[in-house]
Order: structure tokens, then sequence, then C-alpha cells
């Protein structure tokens, strides 16, 4: 036992209980300090009573106070008074204006009417599509499908979509126009042409009529014959019944202007011949 208690142990042993003592020491100090801190920080609030509240009520309310005692069962509880009026502001209404909503871009090639349900096929430029009621186009609601149409609509305005409503016929070919004016005025020429060569043969055909009175004329002339007078009233019908200078001979057909020439020849030489 001896050899275990040496000086060396000894001193470890006072040394240990000297270091328990100064933490135990310093524990209570930092304690102590705390509670000093929090005593320092949070203080006494003390609430004083305003001397208004304490005072006598006034004469005024002593006849209150007897219509209402505090402990009566039936004291007749104190009117309150009455609220003060409320003051609404007025507000202005905004009227609000909705845009016009441009129509949709398609054409309704179609409506599918399946008893229950029914959709139409819209196409346009990019895309088909299929539309349900209640799907929505361009910011167009689909309100109705029939038969015939499709009813859109989109807040207070309605529009209606027919079918194959805005088909537009094609564009004519620019080469087969220009094809067609050229026959037209070919098929023009040669009216023209034909128009002109009736007029000439007619033409002709007077002047060789004209000729040939010119020789019988000039043979009676040689036999001694007179040639027969002529009917004014005859005359009269035949220069009325002649076209004006300003304006192109009538086309006849070559048969008229043989009927046309016998008539004039009897005309002329027909007393003559009676005679």
């Amino acid at each position: 036992m001896k050899r275990l208690i040496n000086p060396p142990i000894q001193n470890l042993l006072w040394l240990s209980g000297i270091a328990c003592l100064g933490l135990a020491v310093w524990g209570i100090w930092e304690l102590r300090q705390a509670e000093e801190q929090q005593f320092a920080v949070t203080g006494v609030s003390v609430d004083i009573p305003d001397a208004r509240e304490l005072s006598i009520p006034g004469v005024r309310q002593y006849r209150r106070l007897v219509e209402a005692p505090l402990f009566w069962e039936t004291r007749a509880r104190p009117k309150a008074p009455p609220p003060p009026p409320r003051t609404v502001a007025a507000v202005e209404k905004v009227e609000v204006i909705e845009a016009e909503l441009i129509p949709p871009v398609g054409r309704l090639v179609g409506i599918v009417d399946l008893g229950d349900k029914k959709y139409a096929l819209i196409r346009n430029e990019n895309e088909n599509k299929t539309l349900y009621k209640g799907d929505v186009w361009e910011g167009w609601t689909i309100q109705d499908i029939n038969s015939e149409r499709v009813v859109l609509s989109a807040g207070k305005q309605k529009t209606e979509v027919a079918l194959i409503a805005d088909f537009e016929a094609p564009a004519a070919n620019k080469q087969m126009v220009a094809s067609r004016q050229r026959q037209q005025q070919r098929k023009r020429n040669r009216q023209q042409q034909i128009r002109q060569a009736q007029q000439n043969k007619q033409a002709q055909h007077y002047d060789r009529s004209t000729n040939q009175q010119g020789s019988n004329q000039a043979r009676t002339q040689n036999t001694g014959r007179t040639a027969p007078a002529i009917n004014p009233a005859l005359a009269r019908q035949q220069n009325e019944a002649a076209p004006p200078a300003d304006q192109p001979a009538p086309v006849l057909s070559i048969k008229a202007a043989l009927e046309a020439r016998q008539r004039l020849m009897a005309s002329r030489w027909g007393d003559g011949k009676k005679k």
C-alpha cells in the first residue's frame, strides 16, 4: 500500500482536487452573473391607470345609472348609440368595349353526324382540323353544329360559317385566257373579212347590173326607141329604202341580191315591153 501511495501520486491527487474545486467555484460565479443580467434587462413594468377613469360620473349620467342598476336582474340594457351612416363612394362603371375579332380563316368542307356526336371538318392552307362543340378555333368557340353551318361565338359576338361557303373560284390560267382572247380576235377578223367580201361582191354585182342597164339604154337610143319614164312614187320608195351614205351597205345573200335585181329590171323595163 505504501508502494502505491508514493509522493508523485499524492501530488496528482492534490492537483485534481484543487481543479475540481476551482471548476465548482467558477460555475457558481457564472450562475450569479446570469441572474444579475436577467434582472437588469427585464425590469419591472407598472401600468398606472388613467385618473379620468376614477372620476365620479356627471349628473347627466345619474338617471341612466338609476334606470339600469348594476346588480338587478330586471335592469334595462343601455341602448347603444346608432352607428353612423355608411357613406358608399359612387363607383363609376367602366364600360368595357370588346374588340371585334376577325372571323377565322378556313373552309367548312364537311359536317359528320354520328347521332350523339357531330364534328366539323375545317380546311385551311396549312392543315385540316376536326372541331367538336365547345372547341376553340382562333379565339372563337364552337357553339353549335348543324347540318348546314357552324355557329361561332366570342363574348357577345356571333358569326356563322356555312358549309363550303368560302370556296373561291379557281384563278384562270393566264396562258389559257390569252389563247382564248386570240381565238376570239381571229374569229372577229374572219367575220369582218367575210362581211367585207360580201360587200365587195355586192358592189361588183351592182356595177355589172349598172353597166348592163347603160348598154341597154344605148341600144334603145340607137334603134330610135325612147326609154320608159320612171314612176316617181317607185323612185321615192327606192330612195327611202336605200341606206344612208354614212352607213355601210347591209349584208345580203346572193339570192336576195338576184331578186332585188329582177325587181329593179322589171320596174324599169316592164312597161316598155308591155307597150
